[in-house]
């Protein structure tokens, strides 16, 4: 009976699984620690006249909370299985280098739309004569380029 419980625990397998839950728990409460900073920025910075902050620090949330993941993840493959061949390993750093760009173009495409909706809020620009259709159509060229780039 001992003979079992040690090769259970003395076993690769078990010794992977545990590594690869500990992996997702840190990743997770990572993730859960971002989220909980990007809130209580956003509660501090409602309090300022300005909504750029809030469209900035407003646009993060999800990009860098799928950074997190992303990164996290596929530097703990790495970690994990440090003996993957070099086509898995490649593959790996390419789709982290892939997901920072798909992070960092997902923050662009939201900050862009909550910088349409601050100007077209007439309230805040009374004082100004903007053009609505002019701005949803430099807007859309700009969430083009960076969508493009």
């Amino acid at each position: 009976m001992t003979d079992v419980f040690t090769a259970l625990f003395e076993s690769s397998t078990w010794w992977t699984a545990l590594k690869l839950f500990l992996l997702v728990a840190v990743v997770m409460t990572s993730g859960i620690i971002a989220n909980k900073l990007i809130s209580w920025s956003v509660r501090h910075l409602e309090k300022t006249k300005t909504e750029w902050d809030d469209a900035l620090v407003g646009s993060m949330r999800q990009p860098v909370t799928l950074l997190i993941w992303a990164v996290g993840l596929t530097y703990g493959v790495e970690f994990i299985w440090p003996d993957l061949s070099s086509g898995v390993q490649d593959f790996v750093v390419s789709l982290r280098k892939l997901s920072v760009i798909v992070c960092a173009m997902l923050f662009a495409l939201r900050f862009l739309r909550q910088t349409e909706r601050i100007l077209a809020d007439r309230k805040k620009f009374r004082d100004r004569d903007l053009d609505e259709v002019g701005l949803r159509a430099i807007n859309k060229a700009l969430r083009t380029a960076v969508i493009i780039t």
